[in-house]
Order: structure tokens, then sequence, then C-alpha cells
């Protein structure tokens, strides 16, 4: 009787991952906009799709190409920029919403871009997870309150995987494949559905505004009107701006917002919430190693 090898470790390697992809493919489709490139997107909910905003840049002529090859003519219903994040209505027929992951990615971890160029061929790439990716619309290194946290990977991003799915080894959603970087950059699932949900409801994105730009900073010893040794120094202060119109100026160091400590911008992000648009915040800086308290009525961005 014959003995069967048994299949090597790279063998049932590369058969999970071709596993994964295709899980992962069924909840992906084709977007076709005419006279620019093929791009993906995947189906969020019956009926609703996410894609990568960046890579839809109209609102007309859009059509979704199913697996199955039919084709639907699809709308988008909401954008939001900053996260590179596109909201499309069509009709997804039996085609399964993504699952999620339960949890983002360690560094390290494997990853899988999966998208689709065409209807019935998926396209893929490998990689592991990297850390977390700040991104703001800021120059020369500076970072404003309005960054995000974004999900840096290895994965080299080919033409067509932006608008597709970044997933686990169990082919769970950790992320929508978003921003044209050198390697794959990846909108967090998390961050996703808080998108969908605030355009669903209010048709737009609404976050908190306060107009300033700042970077991390470690008050000196010296200074003994405060106990608290990290703050945020301000390095930009927006014209007509809450900031500016509660009086603060480059050189302060912002120390706390409504008496919660501000010890890094992702606290400043953190604190700007869409519940605290149109409110009254308190200030707490320091200017010239001196304690001021300003109150700055925070816009909308």
């Amino acid at each position: 009787m014959e003995v069967q090898p048994q299949p090597s470790l790279m063998s049932q390697l590369s058969a999970d991952i071709a596993r994964v992809v295709e899980r992962a493919a069924a909840s992906v489709v084709a977007l076709h906009l005419p006279g620019h490139p093929r791009t993906s997107a995947v189906v969020w909910a019956p009926g609703m799709l996410i894609a990568a905003d960046h890579a839809v840049p109209h609102d007309e002529n859009i059509t979704l190409q199913l697996p199955d090859g039919s084709h639907h003519p699809a709308s988008v219903t909401g954008r939001d920029p900053l996260a590179d994040v596109l909201v499309l209505a069509a009709t997804t027929g039996p085609i399964p919403p993504a699952t999620p992951a339960p949890a983002l990615p360690r560094i390290g971890e494997v990853v899988l871009a999966v998208a689709r160029r065409t209807p019935r061929r998926p396209r893929a790439a490998f990689g592991v997870a990297g850390t977390l990716l700040r991104v703001a619309p800021a120059r020369q290194g500076r970072a404003s309150e309005a960054t995000l946290q974004f999900i840096a990977s290895t994965v080299t991003l080919q033409p067509g995987l932006a608008g597709g799915l970044l997933v686990d080894a169990h082919g769970h959603m950790l992320g929508l494949v978003t921003r044209p970087l050198r390697h794959g950059v990846a909108t967090p699932t998390a961050l996703v559905a808080q998108v969908v949900e605030q355009l669903r409801t209010h048709g737009r994105v609404k976050r908190a505004y306060l107009g300033i730009t700042s970077r991390p900073v470690t008050v000196p010893d010296y200074i003994t009107s405060t106990t608290q040794r990290s703050g945020l120094l301000v390095v930009g202060v927006a014209p007509d701006s809450p900031a500016a119109q509660a009086g603060a100026i480059v050189g302060d160091i912002l120390l706390a917002l409504d008496d919660q400590p501000l010890g890094d911008t992702d606290s400043l992000r953190r604190s700007l919430t869409q519940e605290q648009v149109g409110r009254s915040v308190r200030l707490r800086v320091l200017r010239g190693g001196l304690p001021v308290e300003l109150d700055a009525l925070l816009g909308e961005r």
C-alpha cells in the first residue's frame, strides 16, 4: 500500500492563506468609474458598501460589479476625506457583510489585503502588521487636533487594492485599505463604524474643532506652578478659530481641557468628541511658566 506523503508546512500555510483570501473576498466587490482606475468596495451591511474616498473622486456613474458578473448602479451617500472613507448605497444581493475582527492586530501579526479590480478574480497581498500610524492634515511633522490613527503594515499596495479589506489570519476585517502611501495603510474597523454611523445619522462627520497645532512637550522641573510634567506645546493657532478667540497664543503649553490632563495629541483628539461641538470648554495652559485659564467655544471641523 502506497504511503501518501504528508503535506509540508509551507504547502499547509499556502492552503490556509488561500482559504483566508477566499473567505474575505466574498465580501469585496469591484467598482467601475469611467475614466478612472478600477477600485474595490466592501459590503458593510445589506445595501451599504464602504470604499476609499480618495479612489472615488466623483459621485456620478459609479457601477458596482458583483462576483456573479451582474452590474448595479451605486450612489454615494456620504464621505469623510479625513478618515478616507466613502459610503455607497447599491444592490448587494446575497454578498455577506465583512466580519469585524475582535481587536486591532499586534505588531508582527500576519495580515492580508484583499480586493477586486475585476468581478471574478480577487487580488491579495501578504504582510505583517506594524504600529498604529498617526495621520493629520498638518505639515512639517506637527500634529493637529484632527489626528487619526491608522493601521500600518508591510503590505505593498498594488493598483486596485485601495477600498479592499485588511484582514487577520481568520479573514476578519481589521480595516479598510485606504491611504495611498508606500505600504499598506488601513482605516481601522472601529473608526469606519464611527464614520458610517455619523454619516447615517447626521449626513456628515462631526468633529469638535479647537484650532491649534501642537506637539508633546515635557514641562521643565523648575516650573513649580504645576505638578503636571507633560503637555502640548502650541506651535500654531488658526486665525479666527475657537482657540484664537479664547486668547491662546503660540508658545502656550496646553495642560488640560475641562480638567482632563493632556499629555499627548491622542488625549486631545479623544477630548474633542462630536458631543463637544458648540460647547464651551476651559483650557488650562502655562504661559511664561504661570498658569492661565481660557474659555473656548468649540466649533465643528
